[in-house]
């Protein structure tokens, strides 16, 4: 396939090359030439460079792409490649946590993702936490970064009471199959138990209709732009409620792609539900984390992960901090009580060096502290970092 560029300066055409797939040409041509007959694609910078091509070039009727119209194309599907697989997201909260600058990490689950404000801890602090991250691979996350960053000292696992239990590659909604196969198997190439390889992980196919450009490349390049423009932060995905004249009251999955600080309308929906909703919510939300009790050799996996990790941590003189994250009453009313006997005795096997930090034994969070039956909202994560920064200044003193 040959394609010819007029009229783009230097810095476009050398973008557009990059992004090219395999076996396609690309050339740029002087603006007085004429585009040879071999032409299968002419890219102009907009549509108003038309009226710039010799009537030779018209007449010859050449398929023609405006480079504004494709770059406002990528920019936008990079933004959904972006905020839904988050799998260039972790790529670069890895690169900003594998610098020398950075010396505190949290992980965890959307227990992280919501519950800990990063930056309270200061700009050596990343968080890398991601919906549905379990243990396995909080701790691979972990220890890329502890192998690539040698002024790694804090490590901040956020937990809750079914953690141990938890094990997304074994889950059978396609949710937790598409989290590994969209997100951590591209950034670790590690699985577990789901059977994903490369053979199996099929690419997006966002750029079907594109084939002379390598999907790849371009979502490298426009998702790096993303991640510049949030600041390196994720897309937060949040939980809203909707009423259905079937069912009453239900939890919604439906995405609001809010950041951190803008999550209002969840935030008040939860503080304004009078408590017979706020117990139906928190009712669902058990039913699931309860019925993972049922995992009991992920339950002793994840006992071993943990305890090798704290000890590999230890070995590498880095500081450990398990939180027990906090949740509302109405959550903690209906949570199987074996959960939480079977959190501590797990933590209570661990034999290495860690500090814990349990957020229900401290009485300092307010309705308005959370977006739903057991996640903070943007208020209760300040307050819960400001409690985490004493805790982390005071041990590494």
């Amino acid at each position: 396939m040959q394609i010819y560029c007029k009229f783009l300066d230097d810095e476009t055409f050398e973008l557009l090359k990059q992004m090219m797939a395999e076996g396609v040409q690309l050339t740029s041509l002087p603006r007085e030439a004429v585009v040879p007959d071999d032409v299968s694609l002419l890219v102009i910078p907009t549509k108003a460079d038309i009226k710039r091509l010799p009537f030779v070039e018209i007449e010859k009727n050449p398929p023609i792409l405006c480079w504004d119209t494709l770059d406002a194309y990528l920019q936008e599907i990079s933004w959904t490649a972006y905020c839904e697989a988050e799998q260039y997201y972790l790529e670069y909260a890895l690169e900003k946590a594998n610098r020398p600058s950075t010396d505190t990490v949290i992980l965890g689950s959307s227990y992280a993702k919501y519950g800990l404000w990063a930056p309270g801890l200061g700009a050596s602090c990343v968080n890398l936490g991601l919906d549905a991250q379990d243990i396995y691979y909080t701790c691979k996350l972990a220890e890329t970064v502890i192998r690539r960053n040698p002024n790694l000292r804090h490590i901040v696992l956020a937990s809750g009471y079914y953690w141990f239990y938890s094990d997304i590659s074994r889950a059978d909604s396609a949710y937790a199959r598409g989290l590994i196969r969209d997100t951590y198997y591209p950034v670790l190439k590690d699985a577990l138990h789901a059977g994903i390889s490369d053979a199996a992980a099929p690419d997006r196919m966002l750029l079907e209709e594109l084939s002379f450009l390598d999907e790849h490349r371009v979502l490298e390049h426009y998702c790096r732009q993303v991640s510049e423009q949030m600041g390196g932060e994720s897309v937060k995905i949040t939980r809203s409620f909707a009423f259905s004249s079937t069912d009453g009251w239900r939890i919604c999955n439906r995405c609001l792609r809010e950041l951190s600080d803008q999550r209002t309308p969840g935030e008040f929906a939860w503080k304004m539900l009078p408590p017979s909703v706020k117990d139906v919510f928190a009712q669902a939300r058990c039913r699931d984390h309860n019925k993972l009790l049922r995992h009991v050799e992920s339950y002793r996996e994840n006992s071993a992960v943990l305890k090798d990790f704290v000890s590999y941590c230890n070995e590498k003189k880095i500081n450990v901090y398990i939180l027990c994250m906090p949740q509302t009453e109405y959550y903690l009313r209906h949570l199987d009580p074996r959960l939480k006997e079977d959190y501590f005795a797990a933590l209570d096997a661990v034999e290495g060096e860690y500090h814990f930090l349990d957020f229900h034994e401290v009485s300092l969070l307010q309705p308005e502290d959370y977006i739903d039956q057991d996640h903070l909202s943007p208020s209760g994560a300040k307050k819960t970092t400001a409690i985490l920064k004493e805790l982390i200044e005071t041990c590494g003193k």
